[in-house]
This record gives C-alpha cells, structure tokens and sequence, in this order.
C-alpha cells in the first residue's frame, strides 16, 4: 500500500473545519432564537442604557483630564510666583547703599547734605549724638527774649566747665544780646548737615534774623538769612542726677569747645535789609578780663 501525505492531511482538516462552521451555524441559530423572543421594548431600553453609560463614560474622563489640567496649570503659576519673590528677595539684598544727596536751594543759593540712613549703617549712638548736636546748636544759636533764661540755663548744662566760663561771658558783656536785641529781634537758628572729623563735629546752619518793630513804618523789615558753621568737641560724661536735668539733658552730653565761622560758600540774603544792632553773638568775641556769670 503507497502512503500519500498530502492526501491525508487534507482529509483530516476536512472534519475540523466542517465542525467549525457546524458551531458558528449554531450559535447565529441560537442568538436569531433569542432576538425572535426577546421583546423589542426591552431591547431599546437596553440600548439607551448601554449609550447613557458610554456617554458618562466620556463625559468623566473629560472631568478628569480638565482637573488634571488644572491642577498642572496652578502648580505652574506657583513655580512662577515663588521665582519672582525670590528674584525680588535678591535684588533686595544685592541693592547698593544710597548715595548722599545734595539738595540746593535754588532761591537762596542752600546746599544741604541729606544723611541717607537704612537698617545697619547707623548705630543708635550715632544718632543720638547728631540729635544732642542739633539740639545744642539750636539753643545756643537762637535768641528769643521770652524764652532766652531757659536756653541759657540749658546750654550751660550742656558745656564743660570750661566753655561755660566763655558762654557765661558772652552775657555779661555790655552788648550782651539780651542788651541790645532786647524784644526787637528774634534769631532763629536752623542746623542742617552735621559732619565728623574724627573726635571733632561741625554742625552747618543757618541764622534768620526777624525784626519785631516796624521802626516808624507801616512795612515790616524784611529777615536776613546768614549762614554758619559750628566746629564742636565733645563727650559724654555722667548723667544728670537731678530730675529737672534730666530733662533737659538727658543723655550727659558735653560740649568742650565751640567756635563759629561764616560758610561762606552760601549766600546770605541781606540785600536791602537793614543792619541788626552790634551784639555779641559768640563766646571768642568776649574781653578776656570778663569772668564767667550771667546777668540776665
């Protein structure tokens, strides 16, 4: 007997292949059964259920991705937001110290230096001294002749015993300011820049001299502006023990030397202003045979 291969294997896929297509027959036959059966309503109503779930589907994954988005899109703005507070909190620290400025006075011709003071460039000392030095200048400077006994006691309290022998010459000379100025004029005093040369202050300021008479006219005088500069020595000894010293001089400043000199890098407005009256205005003016004391 002659094998044949190829025969043989035809005619055992002959079989399967009809047994498959037997199945399949069944199933379309069994699947036509049930749609014969089945009630057309309930058919639809399936349906609609099955297209409602798929469009809720789609519907949440929208949801979803539209909260993902902005979920991403805030993180973003805070990223974006904490770079600049940080590129803000640099340049803070890396901003240079402002510089001195010079304000100039177009109508009078003052120059003023403008201390710029910022958090750790200036002690509390530091600023406490300009302030004694703005304040000692003021006193000894101005003239009023309704408040000149309390200046003149504060100062004194405020000097050395050896420049309060100078200043309490100043009032005992014939033309003492009290004597001459009298309550015709009032001097006000007006510190501006105060600079340090070592141990030494100079105190810049201007003094505005106001006639209070008319003189035998209906205009007033006009005022006259000079300007000056103060060179002070200074210290700080003990505080006061009284409480009315205190007061008056609450941080034990001293002055140990003060001498005045024109500025004349600023103009003073004196034209057409009259002349005040010679007084003596600073201690170094005093004869020296006059000892110290007040006669006010």
């Amino acid at each position: 007997m002659k094998w044949i291969p190829g025969k043989t294997a035809k005619a055992q896929a002959e079989p399967a292949a009809t047994a498959t297509d037997a199945n399949s027959a069944a199933a379309l036959q069994d699947l036509a059964a049930k749609l014969a059966d089945a009630d057309p309503r309930e058919m639809a109503r399936t349906f609609f259920r099955e297209a409602l779930s798929f469009e809720k589907s789609r519907q949440q994954l929208q949801e979803n991705m539209t909260k993902i988005a902005w979920r991403v899109a805030g993180g973003a703005m805070l990223v974006a937001l904490a770079s600049i507070l940080g590129s803000t909190a640099l340049v803070q620290l890396k901003r240079p110290s402002p510089p001195v400025i010079i304000k100039d006075n177009t109508a009078t011709g003052d120059v003023q230096v403008i201390d710029v003071a910022h958090s750790g460039t200036v002690t509390f000392g530091e600023l406490e001294l300009r302030a004694a030095l703005r304040r000692y200048v003021e006193l000894r400077e101005r003239y009023d002749w309704y408040t000149i006994q309390d200046d003149y006691d504060t100062v004194s309290l405020m000097n050395s015993p050896r420049e309060q022998t100078g200043y309490a010459a100043l009032y005992s000379r014939k033309n003492a300011p009290q004597n001459v100025l009298i309550d015709k004029y009032r001097v006000v005093a007006q510190p501006g820049a105060i600079t340090f040369v070592g141990s030494t202050a100079q105190v810049f300021f201007s003094k505005k001299i106001i006639s209070l008479s008319t003189q035998g006219s209906s205009i007033p005088t006009p005022p006259r502006t000079e300007y000056w500069v103060a060179t002070i020595t200074y210290e700080m000894g003990d505080l006061p023990a009284k409480s009315d010293e205190q007061v008056r001089n609450p941080t034990g400043f001293r002055v140990t030397s003060y001498s005045v000199d024109r500025d004349w890098t600023r103009s003073s407005t004196t034209d057409g202003v009259a002349p005040m009256p010679s007084a003596a205005t600073s201690s170094q003016s005093a004869p020296s045979d006059v000892q110290g004391g007040a006669s006010q």
